[in-house]
């Protein structure tokens, strides 16, 4: 029988049915929705987000905000907030910051103390960002003022490693208003107060320091190792202005190439932002450096037992270096002393053993002593004798021990530049040479040379011959016509090489002319590499503007540089903050120089001030720099 549903219940019926997997449907999409993640498919954003304005609104005057709104037109990301957030000048609590939706909410704290009339800046870098792609916001700033009236000058420029000229990212430049503290000296503000007002080097070292008041500043910059704004460590870097600085106005100046028309509002905004550049008529440039002339403590001690003793220390030894073995009154003469050419290494040559293990006091300078537990003499080991067996015995039995020899290292390969001389390292101090036996093979004659120590421990002999061009020599220095002071005498010493002609070099003809803000003597250097692996491959000293021969050059891509060697010691020297000391200026030739066999290339190099930076990167240098973009860049 057929059972007949009443056709209202059957459409009741239906439609919960339908309702119910609506509903199913909808929770669905909305858990799928809820889920976070990147879009898929389309072009890459590339966009950050673009900034709609703020309450209160951006530059405004006569207010002391509690809270900031800054709105934008999609939901941006705070990416690394406590790296990239500035204020200048810096307040006594810092604010709250959290995001909301498409706003970034700026909390300040309720006992946050704003002085009057003066211009804050929050400056945020790159912090705000899009929420897929971190595409960020390049230098965002909020700028507000408690007065009628907004600073606007600024103070730019670069920060650059003093000996390389390289950029400096990640640094703080800082600023210091005069008269802010009477019970301070004010060349020590940078190591007991904060700065007045800070920004931060982006990659390529640049700095903006803006919305300053017409004030005069102590300037200087500083890594922060420790992130306090305070030059207070001993391994931070620092640089600084020796004179007081003031801020100028800055220009935004679009080129005169480009077609500008004041009705159209749009183009002139696109034109703004897009196209014009700054102008600023004396950026303030700083060059960053270690202080050399640091305490010289003692990091690292190393024993070769019954031969040496060597110590390295931080920097190099200015003063005087005394050692002394504890509780020993008679301090006979036990050791022959070898500094380092930069004074910055000892090797303390034992003549005889005062004792198996000692305590020697060290005392660097003015410093106060360290007293070192070093062995100098192993102690003998027990021979436990073999038991009798019935095995044969080794064959090897009875065989001598090698007798030992000098060892020794020289500057030649199978090829030696004809116009260079021939220097021979021997790993021990000789206390003996007989150089009448050393002679010099030329092709088949033999030649008498000049074999000359230059050191008094006769570690560094030097010999000088007029070497021909594309000749075979050989070098014969006799067996056991050399002893160390362990009695070790030499092996037969035999050096074969064959000397380069001119025909194999490239020179550099440098006609090098200088202003009478230069300051002579200098330093001229060829040389190549990186920036912190650079090579020097020849050096001149300078005393006046003149024309410079660089002779026997190979193949390759070249730097010139210039140092004023202000202390006349034939090398760079860092500076001083405590004593107002500058590093010795570096400037580079804004060129690469080219050279292949055979070229002679001619330079005239009028030096500026704008050449104290690094030059444009050599092809490996910029090989290195784009695969290093495309690692980062995920390609």
């Amino acid at each position: 029988m057929i059972k007949f549903v009443p056709l209202n219940r059957f459409i009741l019926k239906f439609n919960r049915l339908y309702l119910s997997f609506i509903f199913l449907l909808m929770a669905s999409a909305m858990q799928f929705c809820a889920s976070p993640g990147p879009l898929v498919g389309g072009e890459k954003d590339e966009d950050p987000p673009v900034f709609l304005g703020s309450n209160p609104a951006k530059y405004d005057r006569n207010i002391k905000p509690r809270k900031i709104t800054l709105q934008f037109d999609e939901f941006p990301v705070l990416d690394d907030l406590t790296k990239h957030l500035i204020i200048s000048p810096p307040i006594n609590e810092n604010p709250d910051i959290k995001l909301k939706g498409k706003k970034v909410l700026i909390k300040n704290d309720k006992d946050l103390v704003l002085e009057d009339n003066t211009t804050y800046t929050y400056y945020f870098g790159d912090a705000i960002c899009d929420l897929h792609e971190t595409n960020p916001i390049r230098n965002f700033e909020f700028v507000f003022s408690t007065g009628p009236n907004l600073d606007s000058l600024s103070i730019r420029g670069a920060l650059r490693q003093a000996k390389t000229m390289s950029p400096i990212e990640g640094a703080f430049v800082c600023l210091y208003k005069p008269n802010t503290n009477d019970t301070i000296p004010f060349d020590s503000l940078p190591y007991l107060v904060r700065p007045y007002y800070i920004a931060r080097t982006n990659e390529m070292g640049e700095y903006n320091l803006n919305n300053l008041k017409p004030d005069t500043y102590l300037m200087f910059a500083i890594v922060d190792a420790n992130g306090n704004y305070f030059f207070d460590m001993p391994n931070e870097e620092i640089a600084f202005v020796d004179t007081l600085v003031f801020p100028q106005e800055v220009f935004e100046i679009i080129p005169d190439s480009i077609p500008v028309s004041d009705s159209d509002s749009a183009l002139m905004d696109s034109l703004w932002e897009y196209h014009s550049y700054t102008l600023i008529h004396n950026p303030v440039d700083l060059f960053m450096f270690l202080e050399d002339d640091s305490i010289p403590r003692l990091t690292e001690t190393k024993v070769e037992p019954e031969k040496r003793i060597d110590f390295v220390f931080k920097y190099p030894i200015r003063d005087s270096f005394n050692i002394s073995i504890v509780g020993d009154s008679m301090q006979a003469n036990w050791y022959l002393e070898e500094f380092s050419s930069m004074k910055d290494s000892l090797t303390l040559w034992l003549k005889v053993i005062p004792k198996d293990t000692i305590q020697l006091r060290v005392q660097i300078d003015t410093i106060s002593a360290d007293t070192l537990t070093l062995v100098l003499r192993e102690p003998e080991k027990k021979v436990v004798k073999p038991k009798k067996s019935s095995r044969k015995k080794d064959s090897g039995k009875g065989k001598k021990d090698e007798k030992p020899v000098i060892k020794y290292a020289t500057n030649t390969k199978q090829t030696h530049l004809f116009s260079t001389d021939v220097l021979v390292n021997f790993e021990t101090p000789l206390v003996y040479a007989n150089r009448e036996n050393m002679v010099i093979q030329e092709d088949s004659s033999w030649v008498k040379g000049n074999f000359v120590f230059t050191d008094s421990l006769k570690r560094n002999l030097r010999i000088q011959y007029p070497w021909k061009e594309a000749t075979k020599y050989k070098i014969i220095i006799p067996q056991e016509a050399l002893r160390d002071m362990f009695e070790v005498e030499n092996d037969s010493i035999k050096i074969d090489f064959k000397t380069t002609s001119t025909e194999n070099y490239g020179k550099i003809m440098l006609d090098l002319k200088t202003d009478s803000s230069f300051t002579y003597p200098a330093i001229i250097q060829l040389v190549k590499g990186e920036a912190e692996k650079e090579q020097i491959l020849q050096q001149h000293l300078l005393k006046c503007d003149t024309l410079i021969e660089l002779p026997f050059i190979g193949e390759g891509e070249f730097y010139i540089k210039l140092i004023e060697d202000r202390n006349n010691n034939g090398h760079w020297n860092s500076g001083h903050f405590g004593y107002r000391q500058l590093p010795e200026s570096v400037f580079y030739l804004q060129k690469i120089i080219p050279v292949k066999v055979g070229w002679e290339v001619q330079e005239i190099w009028q030096v500026k001030s704008g050449d104290k930076k690094r030059p444009p990167a050599l092809k490996k240098e910029r090989k290195k720099d784009k695969k290093t973009s495309k690692t980062n860049s995920g390609k």
